[in-house]
């Protein structure tokens, strides 16, 4: 997909991101989620790194955004839960203006394993993606069979 990057900005957070949506406590009566208390206190140490690193004057519209999680150990971790982590606190801090895919597409997310635990977040701010001009293209090319499902012969 062709665009243009137009600013960029790097954070780092040391420290390991909790998984956001496990460990969670659900209240019956007030039918409300709870975060982990572990969750909570890593967002609350969080939020501020990212606005002491530097937020934009406006939050980008569209971004690609890169992230490398460094773990110091082998143990096993939720890669999917980690990346709703990192997504929320990019727009809770208004790095970006909505983690919906149509302006972020699909973050590329790397895992390694360091002798310290942090989490990079390189975002880039790029041109807006017209969605529906690339549904019509694709159509156009047959990518799609009957029924929605994807046309693999080509």
């Amino acid at each position: 997909m062709n665009y243009t990057t137009l600013r960029k900005r790097t954070y780092v957070i040391p420290g390991e991101t909790p998984s956001q949506k496990n460990n969670q406590t659900f209240n019956t009566k007030t039918r409300t989620i709870f975060k982990s208390e572990q969750f909570r206190k890593w967002f609350d140490r969080a939020y501020p790194e990212i606005i002491r690193q530097g937020v934009p004057d406006k939050p980008y519209q569209y971004a690609r955004i890169v992230i490398l999680f460094r773990h110091d150990s082998l143990r096993v971790r939720d890669g999917d839960n980690q990346l709703s982590a990192i997504q929320d606190l990019l727009k809770r801090a208004k790095v970006i203006e909505d983690d919906c895919w149509t302006r972020i597409g699909t973050p590329v997310v790397e895992h390694d394993v360091s002798a310290f635990a942090e989490c990079v977040i390189k975002v880039m701010e790029i041109t807006p993606i017209d969605w529906s001009k690339k549904l019509r293209e694709e159509k156009s090319k047959n990518l799609f069979a009957s029924r929605g499902k994807l046309n693999t012969e080509e």
